[in-house]
């Protein structure tokens, strides 16, 4: 299914088209209430020019970590992090109480091993009380080193922090995993989803790597394959190749 979707909600985000010339933005508020009750309300809002591309929201950032090294690599893209705790995390504020709507996720795996390739976290979001479960990340499939994959979210409201944890890969010790770049994107939802396409037909000979058949389209989220594949073929449920 597409991630586009919208609500209204204390702390959400909506889209506005920007239309060429002058724009006016109007909010109207409506009291649920009796109309001799005096009402007084404080209301803070963001207008966010966005780009047709995706774009990162991770600047003026804090962070700390537990149990994981090199974590100040995680989000510069150059040099890979690591970590053998069970239970390490990421955490990461945005400067000035900044909030900021985060739509997807990508994260590479390293370039330097292939067994210890990042295949699963959380990442939960927050901005005063209790943290709230953006994404359970499992399963992820990677056919070469330093291969990056976007995860798309289905969250309606911008956060001031957000933390990475309970980190794994697939490998013999799950706690032992390696990554090369982790980042937080907001993509422009006002474009229209491109149709989600594979191709009619693949031949796989026995015995002969295959190239990873990837779909055309962007912007889907819970893939699933019916009926289940052969052994010796893998579907990843978070990108649907």
């Amino acid at each position: 299914m597409p991630h586009r979707f919208s609500s209204w909600n204390i702390g959400s985000r909506f889209r506005i088209p920007n239309i060429g010339g002058l724009n006016h933005v109007s909010i109207n508020t409506i009291a649920l209430i009796s109309p001799s009750t005096a009402l007084q309300f404080t209301l803070h809002a963001i207008v966010r020019l966005m780009l047709t591309e995706s774009e990162s929201h991770l600047w003026d950032i804090s962070l700390s970590s537990l149990g994981v090294k090199n974590a100040t690599n995680a989000f510069d893209g150059y040099n890979d992090y690591y970590s053998s705790s069970c239970s390490a995390d990421i955490s990461l504020s945005l400067e000035k109480d900044r909030r900021e709507w985060i739509s997807s996720i990508e994260v590479q795996n390293t370039f330097s091993t292939f067994d210890q390739s990042l295949t699963r976290f959380k990442l939960y979001g927050r901005n005063s009380g209790e943290w709230v479960l953006l994404k359970d990340v499992e399963n992820l499939i990677y056919t070469t080193v330093g291969q990056k994959k976007r995860i798309y979210l289905t969250t309606n409201t911008p956060y001031n922090q957000f933390k990475f944890v309970e980190f794994g890969s697939s490998g013999g010790n799950p706690c032992n995993w390696r990554a090369q770049s982790l980042n937080l994107y907001t993509d422009n939802v006002m474009v229209e989803p491109t149709e989600l396409v594979y191709a009619s037909t693949y031949s796989i000979l026995l015995g002969i790597e295959m190239t990873t058949i990837v779909p055309k389209g962007e912007g889907y989220v819970f893939f699933q394959i019916q009926p289940v594949l052969p052994n010796g073929l893998i579907f990843d449920p978070q990108t649907g190749s």
